[in-house]
């Protein structure tokens, strides 16, 4: 079995629990991560924040984001993706 088929049947027994206690509910997909320690680094390159930038595929699981995206629509919830319009070459991870 695909490791990802659990997570997908769990969030959607989830998903459609939430939707039928709470009428409206919106998945919002991982947010990007870094590849550093955040503060640690903008501290050390206060004038260059693209220091600690790290690559957007590096990032990002587009492929996760896609697995959050469908469950969300199989269960007819809204879905949030937190990544950058047009994905730029490199991003700040969010905490």
């Amino acid at each position: 079995m695909d490791a990802v088929e659990p997570w997908r049947a769990g969030m959607d027994r989830t998903l459609r629990r939430l939707a039928g206690a709470a009428g409206s509910v919106v998945l919002i997909g991982d947010t990007p991560r870094s590849d550093v320690d955040v503060p640690v680094c903008l501290s050390a390159h206060r004038d260059d924040v693209l220091a600690w930038a790290t690559p957007v595929e590096d990032a990002i699981s587009r492929s996760w984001l896609a697995n959050e995206r469908d469950v969300a629509a199989a269960t007819a919830v809204g879905f949030v993706d937190p990544t950058p319009p047009g994905s730029a070459r490199r991003i700040r991870a969010r905490r």
